[in-house]
């Protein structure tokens, strides 16, 4: 476990555990009836130079409210804290369930599972996991803690201790090999939580059998302080709820409400302690995997975060106006779809110059669209940088293309401007012009159910856009219809900061009016 030195070290215990002594005094007695303290008062009564390592005690709220979790600090102290004698060589790398890998494995067995045949979940929680963990006696002097003028070892892996989870991911891994060896899947463990994924009838049956069983042959018991709940087409796991029915993620209720409640304490202020700016963005960051089209409302709040080194942060207008949009998007936006993209339906090759104009073209469909930055005056070059104009004429092309489309079709985009590639791919642009321009994508992709997948190819390869953008029309696209952008549409995308219905609205029918196509305009000079 470690290596602390045979000498005495005590430490007072954190006030939160004098806060709430009444709290320490029952989980103290409860350990002791249950093994996991050994009162040692004696030993030291009778030998005072035995040697002891004390770290402080404290308590922490759970999830529960009225419950608290007793912790061990094995971090209190400068280099001489126990947690600073653990080795970290020896622990190995621990494998936690992911929210990729969860969704991946919901999607492989959707596709696998017989149309009419429910994809359930079924989950169980170890109760006190750490607990579970015994220690090496010749350990136990290190895990020494003091309450009450009475001196305790811990003989369980405490909460707070470095190698902690290492030990209790070696147990947690051991009853996954096995659950996989009975039932043929491998539930998703975090922590103390596991998530079986599994087809209803005798999979699921076998699967739900496996995970009640093996966990308390492998010395751990399970919680059921709400019940073994059965398995169900929805269930939450690691603060996030699956739904294999509606193929959503999405935030709980509570965590919404948790959410709703920071943006509100924060969205009026215009000054922010720098750790509390932190906190937010970590908890927005985290949120909008399952909050659809937020990713680019955290842009301001990324620049007004890394813009300072002081204590204070200052918020500019248009940071409030985005913790704003947040309370919206947390009401009306919740549930993202976790449904694996179709074949693209349509390819696009779009292209944007400082000279003449813009262009794309689709050759699935047999459409392509130019025109002049005359047009788009409020945007027209030098006003925005070639990689706004890149970025704003790609996303324009996939929403008049994704227009023409069936609901839920993929597009794939190829661009050949890396910032563009990058900005439709994050769905978040640096602030400014490029953030609108990831707004209007998240916002048209959401309404118009398109998936976009953006590639980057060489500019010598994309020769026919490349010519549409200089007002050239290329023998490639002779005979295919023309299509006209929306009065400024570019626009919209470019200088919106919060897109709405108007940005659908301006689409309206795409295809520009009047039988065979005509080749563009002349560019001039230019």
């Amino acid at each position: 476990m470690s290596a602390c030195p045979r000498s005495r070290a005590w430490r007072d215990n954190h006030d939160s555990a004098y806060q709430h002594a009444a709290v320490v005094d029952d989980l103290v007695a409860d350990r002791l009836r249950r093994g996991l303290l050994v009162d040692v008062t004696r030993l030291y009564e009778a030998d005072p130079l035995l040697p002891v390592f004390v770290s402080p005690m404290g308590v922490v709220p759970k999830s529960t409210p009225g419950r608290f979790r007793l912790i061990l600090d094995g971090s209190c102290g400068l280099a001489d804290a126990v947690n600073d004698f653990c080795d970290p060589r020896p622990l190995g790398d621990v494998c936690l369930a992911t929210f990729d890998a969860v969704v991946a494995d919901i999607l492989d067995q959707r596709e696998h599972t017989p149309a009419g045949v429910p994809l359930l979940l079924f989950s169980t929680d170890l109760s006190d996991a750490y607990l579970s963990v015994p220690v090496r006696v010749d350990d136990w002097f290190q895990l020494a803690q003091v309450w009450r003028q009475r001196v305790y070892w811990n003989t369980a892996c405490p909460f707070g201790l470095r190698a902690s989870g290492f030990w209790l991911h070696c147990f947690t891994a051991a009853f996954d090999s096995r659950i996989a060896a009975i039932a043929g899947r491998r539930p998703h463990t975090y922590v103390d939580d596991s998530l079986g994924i599994a087809p209803a009838g005798p999979p699921m049956a076998a699967l739900q059998e496996a995970m009640e069983t093996v966990a308390p042959s492998v010395g751990f018991s399970l919680s059921t302080k709400g019940g073994i709940a059965p398995p169900s087409t929805a269930r939450s796991f690691c603060g996030w709820v699956f739904d294999t029915v509606a193929m959503t993620v999405s935030l709980p209720q509570h965590k919404l409400a948790a959410l709703r409640a920071l943006v509100a304490a924060h969205a009026t202020r215009h000054r922010i302690l720098a750790t509390d700016l932190r906190s937010v963005l970590g908890k927005l960051s985290a949120a909008s995997r399952g909050i659809r089209c937020s990713r680019p409302y955290l842009s301001e709040l990324f620049h007004a975060s890394s813009s300072t080194s002081g204590r204070w942060v200052t918020l500019c207008a248009a940071a409030r106006d985005d913790l704003l949009y947040w309370a919206d998007l947390l009401t009306s936006f919740n549930g993202t779809r976790i449904l694996r993209a179709p074949a693209p339906a349509a390819t696009i090759f779009s292209d944007a110059s400082t000279a003449w104009g813009y262009g794309f073209y689709c050759p699935e469909l047999g459409v392509y669209a130019c025109g002049q930055w005359s047009t788009e005056p409020d945007v027209a070059p030098p006003t925005q940088h070639i990689n706004v104009l890149e970025a704003g004429v790609g996303v324009a092309a996939a929403a008049i293309i994704g227009a023409l489309l069936p609901r839920g079709s993929a597009i794939s985009l190829w661009l050949d401007n890396t910032v563009a590639v990058g900005t439709v791919k994050r769905e978040r642009g640096a602030r400014g012009p490029l953030s609108n321009v990831a707004r209007a994508l998240a916002f048209l992709t959401d309404t118009l159910t398109i998936t976009i997948s953006p590639s980057h190819i060489q500019g010598v390869r994309n020769r026919v856009a490349d010519a549409l953008s200089r007002g050239v029309l290329p023998p490639e696209v002779v005979g295919f219809r023309r299509l006209s952008l929306p009065p400024h549409f570019l626009t919209s995308i470019i200088m919106s900061r919060v897109p709405s219905r108007a940005l659908v609205t301006l689409l309206g029918s795409p295809t520009a009016p009047g039988a065979p196509p005509s080749p563009p305009a002349a560019p001039g000079s230019a």
